[in-house]
């Protein structure tokens, strides 16, 4: 390897009668430690070829020594993590950075698929540009495959929620909800023919009208927040505008909703965007104290962006979302949000600053419905 044409060269060039006997313990100790670490460590050129692999990468990658030293780290690199891989490489190369650390995938010998945190580091003489790069090679297959495990766990539980959510909507709206209208047409014949009662007993007629009406209008609404029908109906703006509305006349809190026409999305990323707007305004109602807050929806040629940003305090909403994330809960505030997206192909970027807090919600436009 590199460094060791460095040392022979310095050996040589020592008069002293320890210097290469202290060198040679020295390399000793460093290939024992190489060669029994159960961590895979590689070591390659400039070009990218193996020039010093040990037992524990041979055994991560299927290959005995000898073949791996005939190919380059290019050649087992999954081809999705082949540019981004490059473009790091490129950056060590060019001294903009001494190391990095990537999780990537290799393609073993016999064609499996192995998962490792790689982590980077270039070596060079003082003043010169990088001779060689050493990897320190963990694999993580066994983690990866826990957390796929977890986020098709979470994803099945994001659409049973859902489901759920219909379910009750509709069972408020066609049986709960068809109760109330026939008792409010009830009680309303009978205070229409309540004129021969006393005036208690009229009195009390009227405010058990009163109350059927305010619990068919509570109904509805609980009914239309867990899933509204003009969502399927009408879309997400016009959706939007209804619950904006809505929210700003019960919290008393002003929001504004910038959109220009858009086409309309599948039904599952209008459903992913309107849960987006629920909990973020949730998060203005109960965290930030703003008296305000804007969302915006802006469709580009290859996604769809949908911002919430509010004006006041973002320390609380971060809080609520550490801790949301260091247990790890689903479906609830920012977690469940990233959630839905990442099953989408988008992602979720929040943004906490000293005047408020800015949700991003982005999906690809290859969601959009096709029947639209």
């Amino acid at each position: 390897m590199g460094s060791q044409s460095g040392s022979s060269r310095v050996v040589r060039k020592k008069s002293r009668n320890d210097g290469p006997v202290a060198l040679t313990r020295e390399e000793g100790l460093f290939r024992s430690a190489l060669f029994s670490a159960t961590i895979g460590v590689a070591i390659t050129d400039r070009q990218g070829k193996f020039v010093v692999v040990n037992p524990a990468f041979c055994r991560i990658t299927g290959y005995p020594e000898k073949q791996l030293k005939a190919l380059t780290w290019m050649k087992i690199t999954h081809p999705k993590d082949l540019q981004k891989n490059r473009r790091l490489v490129v950056g060590m190369r060019n001294g903009e950075v001494s190391s990095f650390v990537l999780e990537k995938r290799y393609i073993t010998k016999s064609g499996d698929v192995v998962w490792v945190r790689n982590s980077t580091s270039a070596f060079a003489k003082p003043g010169g540009k990088p001779a060689n790069f050493i990897a320190l090679v963990e694999d993580i297959t066994e983690r990866k495959s826990s957390e796929q495990a977890i986020h098709e766990l979470s994803n099945k539980l994001l659409q049973s929620q859902d489901r759920e959510r219909r379910r009750i909507a509709r069972d408020l709206h066609d049986a709960t909800g068809q109760h109330l209208a026939g008792l409010i047409l009830l009680l309303g014949a009978l205070k229409q023919s309540s004129s021969a009662l006393d005036k208690a007993s009229q009195k009390k007629i009227a405010s058990a009208l009163a109350l059927a009406r305010q619990a068919a209008n509570e109904v509805r609404t609980i009914s239309y927040l867990l899933h509204p029908p003009m969502l399927d109906d009408h879309g997400l703006v016009e959706t939007l505008k209804w619950y904006v509305r809505g929210f700003s006349e019960r919290s008393g809190i002003t929001v504004r909703l910038h959109s220009r026409k858009t086409e309309r999305l599948a039904p599952e990323a209008e459903t992913a965007l309107f849960r987006v707007v629920q909990e973020s305004l949730n998060n203005v109602l109960q965290h930030s104290g703003s008296a305000r807050a804007d969302i915006t929806i802006r469709s580009y040629p290859n996604f769809t962006v949908l911002t919430v940003r509010d004006y006041g305090n973002s320390g609380k909403v971060r809080k609520r979302a550490k801790k949301a994330l260091t247990l790890g809960s689903l479906g609830v505030g920012i977690p469940g949000m990233r959630e839905r997206l990442q099953q989408l192909g988008g992602e979720l970027r929040v943004k906490f600053g000293r005047r408020g807090t800015t949700v991003k919600a982005i999906l690809p436009r290859s969601l959009k419905d096709k029947d639209a």
